[in-house]
This record gives C-alpha cells, structure tokens and sequence, in this order.
C-alpha cells in the first residue's frame, strides 16, 4: 500500500509540475532536431578488392610425373599482394591522387563486415558520406580503382600471373538508415527526464503539503467539512455549509482562521457560518484567542497552501492554547490543483 501511495504522490507532484515536463520536452526536442539537421542522410559506398585475383608471383617449381607425354614442371603461384600490403598501398594511392585528408578519414579499408564475405584475400574499402556528396566520392573509388589496375601492371614482373577479370569489383551504394527519428525521439526523451527530475526537485524544495493524508496527520486533527473554492452558490455547496453549521457545538466560541497565510475562504466561510473570522493562527495567536470563554477553530486548510513546518507549528501552537476544547479542519478542494487523497 505505501508504494502504490508513493507513486501516487510521485504522479501528483509531476501533474502539478507539468510546465517542467513540458518545457524540457520541448527544448529535448528542438535539440534533437538541431542534432538531425546536423546529421543528413547518409549513404554507404562499398568497393572490393579480391587478392585472389589480383597479380601472383612463382613461389616454387615441382616435377609432375604423372603425364603421360612425361615429367612436367608445375610452378606454384600466390597473390603478390598481401591484406596489410595492399591496404598501405590503396592508403599510398588515394594520399598521391585527388582525395583531401577529410576525405581520406571517411574511407576505410579492412576485411568486409559481412561474415558471409570475410576472407584473408578480400578486402573491402567503404566510406559513409552525406548523399549529396555521394557522386564525388563514387568518383574518387572509381580512380582508385583504375590507379591500382595502373600500380599492379606496372610493377608486374615477366615471371608474374597479371590480375584477372574481377580484381577490383564494381562499386555499390546503399542508404543508411534515417536517424532523425531516433534523435528527436532520443532528445525528447532526455528532455522528458530531465524536465521530471527539475519538476520533483522543485515540487520538494518548496516544502509544501499536497497530500491531504499528510496534511492531516501533520496537523492530527480530522476533516469536518470539505469545500470547493469559491463561489459558493452550488445548492450541494449551500447544503454542506449548512450542515458544517448544524454540527458545530454552540456552547463553543467559534472561529474561523488558516495556519500561515490569510485564505481568501476564511471570511467567506466565517460570513456563511455567521460567526468571526480570525487573522492566520501563527501570525496573530494572542490576538486571536483573548477570550474567556471555551474556544473552537474551523482552520481552513488546502493541499498546497501551508509548508510541512508551518503545519508543525500549527499543530504544537493549537496544543498549547488554553481554553481550546475543539479543532475542526474545513478542506478547501482546488480541483485545479492536483493532490493525493488518501
């Protein structure tokens, strides 16, 4: 039970807080944008480059016997470049053309993310540029490309296999997924709790009392009446009011007063009851109780009005005054103002 009143209270304070949550929301959300405006669409340019393709160098000679014409010899070949070789030389390529050193940090070259694809003689040279930049950059992979084809047959060797068909791939370009809904949704959300957190921290630095559970056990005194603020011209309204005053005991002085502050309803009330209207208890208390004869309070109380300590000192004021025989609490509901009840 006290957690679902815990939450219950949480819900409150953020219902009445609610030009926090709604503020920071917002400002989330505007950053969120900014950061999406900051972040256009974006596409990703894929090139590969197959080793086992490209030029091979003789690595070793051996004697095939089993033809029938007679002995033959076999020269094994294998890829004259190597992943690291080839990256540095593709690095080297790009660095001596036209691409800039921002440029340059866009591209990568490794093996291909693909687990279908990775292999230690495929690599994959990407970059992942805004789509209005993607011609340029298809571009420059297309003059890396021929610029490698020119590298390998330059430096081809009599004894060397040239590269096959296939060596360099052809390039592909595919959307990267928008991430303007997930920064907007991302800074709504930082917005949101953080405009929560701003509301809680205010809602307890004020000190005051919304929950009437609270105000009640605070005070320790019951409810006798519960009115809505004013004006009071409801029949039902009328009807409470007179049925506050049928159970008042006569033989007390009654008066009508608040804790701290003057409520706008203690006259009112006092007028309607047809008895005197006091100053706020813990500003005027000698004032307010000279009299000789047994006194009765109808304090006027609402959620939100008094901090905790003045209800305290309400409540150990009302304990040591004399001839005080009945305190009766008069609960003003502001349905404007969202309190726990319970």
């Amino acid at each position: 039970m006290d957690d679902v009143i815990e939450l219950g209270e949480l819900a409150a304070a953020l219902k009445r807080r609610w030009r926090w949550l709604v503020g920071c929301t917002i400002s989330g959300l505007a950053l969120g944008g900014v950061v999406a405006l900051k972040h256009p669409a974006q596409v990703e340019l894929s090139m590969f480059v197959d080793l086992s393709k490209g030029p091979k160098s003789p690595q070793s000679s051996s004697l095939d016997k089993s033809d029938s014409l007679g002995p033959l010899i076999v020269t094994n070949y294998q890829p004259k470049y190597d992943q690291p070789t080839t990256i540095l030389l593709l690095r080297s390529l790009m660095a001596s053309g036209k691409a800039t050193p921002e440029q340059l940090k866009l591209v990568e070259i490794a093996q291909p993310t693909d687990n279908a694809l990775k292999s230690p003689q495929l690599l994959e040279v990407t970059a992942t540029v805004p789509s209005a930049q993607a011609s340029h950059y298809q571009s420059l992979f297309k003059a890396l490309g021929q610029e490698l084809l020119r590298h390998t047959e330059k430096t081809i060797l009599p004894a060397d296999l040239p590269a096959q068909f296939g060596f360099v791939q052809r390039q592909s370009l595919k959307n990267v997924p928008d991430r303007s809904e997930r920064d907007l949704a991302l800074g709504g959300l930082a917005g949101f709790v953080v405009g929560a957190g701003a509301g809680l921290l205010a809602d307890r630095r004020s000190n005051r009392v919304f929950s009437v559970a609270q105000l009640q056990n605070l005070l320790g005194y019951s409810v006798l009446s519960m009115l809505p603020v004013q004006p009071w011209v409801d029949p039902v309204v009328q009807a409470e009011l007179g049925q506050l005053s049928q159970h008042l005991d006569q033989s007390l002085n009654w008066m009508v007063l608040s804790v701290a502050n003057q409520h706008p309803c203690v006259e009112p009330l006092a007028s309607a009851l047809k008895i005197p209207a006091a100053p706020p208890l813990l500003t005027n208390v000698l004032k307010a109780f000279n009299t000789e004869q047994p006194v009765g309070i109808l304090l006027v109380v609402e959620p939100g009005w008094n901090s905790a300590l003045a209800l305290q000192k309400a409540r150990r004021t009302l304990e040591l005054l004399p001839g005080l025989e009945k305190v009766g609490l008069v609960l003003i509901e502001n349905k404007a103002l969202p309190e726990l009840f319970g």
